[in-house]
């Protein structure tokens, strides 16, 4: 089978197209940026092809030309660049998508999986973290909490109207090694102080958030393309609820002189952010997915942030 990865070149899509070439499939990658760097020696197994989710003939073309029979879209603006730069979030988020969805229905195309959020379900501002599942209320965070609820409504219509599987994928804070974009900051803690560098979080060392790794992400969007039966439209992929200071203690269980420190700013409380913790039974049930515990992960990114260095593994 054929997959398109929307987004393939960058840093949860290259992990998926790893996990999917790995297993027989034939990958090709769209990616505005065709740096090949998160794709690694998967680069040379892929057809990595430039072309942006916004443009609709381009999305049209890439799957009419490569002949595809299923499509993973991980293209959007991430929700500070959300913010700060509406027109362009609403273009690659909302029009971006909508053109996966369409031009996925016009190419014959049955199954379209996507990049949602736990954004769709808002942010928690209480010091314990609630019970997140997928039929939780949606209560969007930020414009880009909105845009995700409309991506899955829109989903849902294709879904209906024309016959096909749509399904949405809700991960919180994704970490792993070389993390550039977005919410960086968990990611940076574990990479900068692997390197032997200090690392200064601007952050309340209390605040919690719940952290997922990029493998496990792709992993959970790998099973979902490949499944035959789907009987949900949207699946949460889990995550650890962890405190800065709690994520501190885990780094430095492997790297005992690690330099952090945290320099809260004044005008957020010390509980805030994507603190639910996000119940993962259902692709657990469905799929088998259950993702290893989080000190394993952290001990793995540190072990791949050393290796891309050149430095012995902790």
């Amino acid at each position: 089978m054929t997959i398109l990865i929307i987004g393939g070149a960058g840093f949860i899509g290259a992990s998926l197209a790893r996990k999917l070439t790995g297993a027989g499939e034939t990958v090709v990658c769209m990616d505005t940026n065709v740096d090949p760097w998160h794709l690694g020696e998967t680069a040379a197994q892929v057809a990595l092809v430039r072309g942006d989710a916004a443009q609709f003939d381009e999305v049209a073309a890439t799957i009419a030309d490569h002949k595809i029979k299923a499509v993973v879209n991980l293209a959007y603006v991430l929700s500070a660049a959300s913010e700060a730069h509406l027109h362009a979030g609403l273009r690659v988020n909302v029009l971006g998508m909508n053109n996966v969805f369409e031009a996925a229905r016009i190419g014959g195309i049955k199954k379209v999986v996507y990049a949602s959020s736990v954004a769709y379900h808002g942010a928690n501002s209480g010091p314990e973290p609630t019970t997140i599942t997928e039929e939780s209320p949606a209560n969007p965070l930020g414009v880009y909490g909105w845009q995700k609820q409309l991506n899955e409504v829109m989903a849902e219509r294709y879904a209906v109207r024309h016959g096909m599987t749509m399904v949405a994928v809700r991960p919180p804070v994704v970490f792993g090694p070389g993390r550039r974009l977005g919410q960086i900051a968990h990611a940076a803690m574990i990479d900068q102080v692997a390197l032997g560098r200090p690392y200064r979080m601007a952050a309340s060392p209390d605040a919690k958030t719940a952290l997922i790794h990029v493998d496990d992400v792709a992993d959970l969007f790998f099973r979902l393309v490949r499944a035959q039966d789907i009987r949900h439209r949207a699946y949460l992929t889990g995550g650890t609820v962890i405190s800065n200071a709690e994520l501190a203690a885990t780094i430095r269980g492997f790297i005992a002189d690690a330099d952090i420190a945290f320099d809260p700013p004044s005008e957020l409380p010390p509980h805030f952010g994507l603190s639910f913790a996000y119940d993962h039974a259902r692709a657990k049930a469905e799929f088998g997915y259950e993702p290893p515990p989080l000190a394993e992960r952290v001990r793995e990114t540190i072990a791949a942030t050393r290796r891309l260095d050149g430095r012995p593994p902790p």
